[in-house]
């Protein structure tokens, strides 16, 4: 059967180029339009998206000098009514150090101190750095500080010692 139906189609120019060319050639135009107009829409993006962008901003400088800031810090420390919220506060008072990985190591719960009790005091230390002594209920803290040229910000807080003068 099938070799008949080969005679038929090369008997005659005309079938032959029907069946056989013209096919080929209908093809071959379909293939190049395709891929042209794959080159001009480009490559498959996603569709957009809806959801809104968020924009990282850098934090805005922090008024007022090292006692305020170390004080806010201490302020904020003692609160721990909301342990979720807690880092959230701190985070924008501290460095970068601090503040991404010292302080998501700090439970809340474990504050020991509940009220800033009396005005902080700042005691001597190098150019651009602060130390701050701050009076809470239970201790005082004593909360370090750095100028990033963004303000000041906290770059350590912790008990301070019994004599702190030193």
């Amino acid at each position: 059967m099938t070799g008949r139906l080969l005679r038929l189609v090369l008997a005659d120019r005309r079938r032959f180029v029907l069946v056989g060319v013209l096919p080929a050639v209908v093809l071959t135009v379909l293939a190049v339009v395709v891929s042209r107009s794959d080159r001009l829409a480009g490559p498959d993006v996603a569709p957009p998206s809806v959801a809104p962008q968020v924009v990282a901003t850098a934090p805005a400088p922090l008024g007022g000098g090292p006692v305020v800031v170390a004080t806010r810090f201490a302020q904020y420390w003692v609160d721990t009514a909301d342990p979720a919220g807690w880092l959230d506060r701190l985070r924008p008072l501290a460095t970068d150090e601090f503040g991404g990985v010292v302080l998501p190591r700090a439970d809340p719960a474990a504050v020991p101190a509940t009220r800033v009790t009396g005005p902080a005091r700042e005691l001597p230390a190098d150019t651009g750095a602060a130390i701050v002594l701050v009076p809470l209920d239970t201790m005082t803290l004593r909360v370090e500080l750095v100028d990033t040229g963004r303000g000041w910000r906290v770059s350590d807080a912790a008990r301070a010692d019994p004599a702190p003068d030193r």
